[in-house]
């Protein structure tokens, strides 16, 4: 998957912020989750998690553009 994306991803933003999130074995503990021993499922839970977490970088981003608080700044005021 990383050799994928290192290759074929257009927006080398997108690509830079995947493959150091990717090679960052913390990072949702990927280097524990990820072995070799066929856990099909948690290779879908990662991405699911990984995904997520790029969502809230991009609107944390986009609130910081526009000059609003981000949504985790919204929900810590409640």
């Amino acid at each position: 998957i990383r050799a994928f994306i290192e290759e074929f991803f257009g927006c080398e933003v997108c690509k830079d912020h995947f493959l150091a999130l990717f090679d960052d074995c913390t990072a949702h503990d990927r280097c524990a989750r990820l072995t070799k021993d066929g856990k099909s499922k948690e290779l879908a839970l990662y991405f699911w998690e990984f995904h997520n977490s790029v969502n809230v970088r991009l609107q944390k981003e986009k609130a910081e553009r526009f000059g609003r608080p981000s949504p985790d700044q919204e929900q810590q005021k409640k």
